[in-house]
């Protein structure tokens, strides 16, 4: 499939929903692409691992919601070096805000292949540059590529009310309570990574 126009972008969702609701193993490859406007995506919080990899492409939707997502095991790999690949995900498609917010706050692994993420001007959670992308990417991947974007310059204008000037993986509130709490998620997570490598450990630059 990977970046062709389906005939019918309401069949379009309607197959990636039958696809992966209830689906915790992908056999293959993720593709999340020609998503607009507001459509349920809550089924693509079931998958804990992709086979192959992840392509999130062509989509105006504000979050794409891979909460429970372990392992990329990059099998096979976009563009024979991604195994996770998010790309021109703009507001020039028909109806939806733009992608702003990509949720991994599971992902402990990418067994093989690199990282892009590029083109996608409203994408603000995270923040691509400053993720410990060496702590997700497995010591024996040979192929440890890295294509990022900077953080857009827009954020500043398209802020979370629950989480102003600071981007995250899941909210705030939630995660200033755990850090605070000394109740974590399992080491290496991204959104532990994100705590320690950005706000301190102890997770006191978290507005309440």
């Amino acid at each position: 499939m990977k970046l062709a126009l389906p005939s019918s972008l309401e069949n379009h969702h309607r197959i990636l929903k039958l696809l992966y609701t209830g689906c915790q193993v992908v056999h293959g490859n993720l593709e999340i692409t020609h998503l607009h406007g507001t459509p349920d995506l809550s089924f693509l919080q079931d998958i804990a691992e992709v086979q192959g990899y992840v392509l999130i492409s062509h989509v105006s939707v504000d979050v794409i919601p891979l909460d429970n997502l372990r392992i990329i095991r990059g099998s096979q790999l976009y563009n024979s070096s991604y195994a996770l690949a998010v790309l021109d995900n703009t507001v020039k498609s028909a109806g939806g805000p733009g992608l702003r917010e990509l949720r991994m706050k599971s992902l402990t692994e990418i067994l093989l292949g690199g990282v892009y993420i590029w083109g996608n001007p409203q994408l603000c959670f995270p923040n691509p540059q400053r993720m410990q992308w060496s702590d997700v990417l497995d010591e024996q991947n040979p192929q440890k590529v890295l294509q990022l974007q900077p953080r857009s310059s827009l954020c500043e204008q398209l802020r979370f009310a629950s989480c102003p000037r600071h981007h995250h993986v899941f909210g705030c509130r939630d995660r200033r309570r755990a850090v605070r709490s000394g109740v974590l998620p399992q080491p290496k997570l991204l959104s532990e990574l994100w705590i320690s490598g950005v706000l301190g450990a102890d997770g006191a630059g978290l507005p309440d």
